[in-house]
């Protein structure tokens, strides 16, 4: 996570993102997000192989679909680049 801090932190632009896979879940993901200029935030995804992708209490079908349809809610605007 820190690392993803790092990078999306050089960016320096709110709404920056990446998909990462999770430190802490192994077959899991999160996104690590700049909510604002500085502050990073990390959204788990919890994924079994056959199960859809669980962020919170919602569930997704693809891990796309998971950025495709929360973005708004999750502050995603631009991909990180790389």
């Amino acid at each position: 996570a820190t690392q993803a801090e790092k990078i999306l932190r050089a960016q320096n632009r709110a709404g920056t993102f990446m998909v990462r896979f999770s430190a802490r879940e192994p077959g899991c993901f999160a996104i690590t997000t700049l909510a604002d200029a500085d502050q990073p935030k990390h959204f788990r995804i919890y994924h079994k192989p056959g199960s859809p992708y669980i962020i919170g209490k919602i569930e997704a079908p693809t891990l796309e679909s998971v950025i495709t349809t929360y973005y708004k809610e999750l502050n995603l605007r631009t991909p990180c680049p790389g």
